[in-house]
């Protein structure tokens, strides 16, 4: 059976907003693995291309969260209800501000919010770190 669409429905947000969230949870799986393999190998020169996969793949991550906070607020602010997350926590009749903490009202918002946290810190130990080479802890 094809896939059933009705007049004014808007699907496309959806869709970006799947193909962003496997390009992210991907993108964070290979940046872990990448940055892992770079500590292991720290005085080896393959060291520098995993580093360098890592940085990728964290910036791409990186990239794909706020892709995806900004199709929710997308979405969020002008009411596109075919959206369960939109349906559950926005209503005509509320203000911007409600609507901007209603972003983080379920437990989906709350993740994002966490992911969103989670890359600016990223971003910024990477751009702290001197030359971006992994450092060794003192023992």
């Amino acid at each position: 059976m094809a896939n059933i669409q009705y007049a004014g429905e808007h699907l496309m947000p959806g869709v970006i907003g799947n193909a962003a969230i496997m390009t992210s949870f991907v993108a964070g799986i290979v940046a872990s693995i990448a940055y892992f393999f770079a500590t292991q190998q720290r005085d080896t020169p393959q060291a520098s291309k995993w580093l360098q996969i890592g940085r990728f793949s964290f910036a791409l991550h990186g990239l794909s969260v706020f892709t995806i906070i900004g199709l929710l607020f997308f979405m969020m602010i002008n009411q596109y209800y075919e959206y369960q997350y939109v349906q559950a926590h926005v209503s005509e009749d509320l203000p911007m501000r409600y609507i901007f903490s209603a972003f983080w009202e379920g437990q989906e918002g709350s993740f994002l919010l966490w992911m969103f946290w989670h890359v600016v810190l990223g971003g910024i130990l990477m751009v702290a770190a001197k030359n971006g080479k992994p450092q060794r802890c003192p023992s």
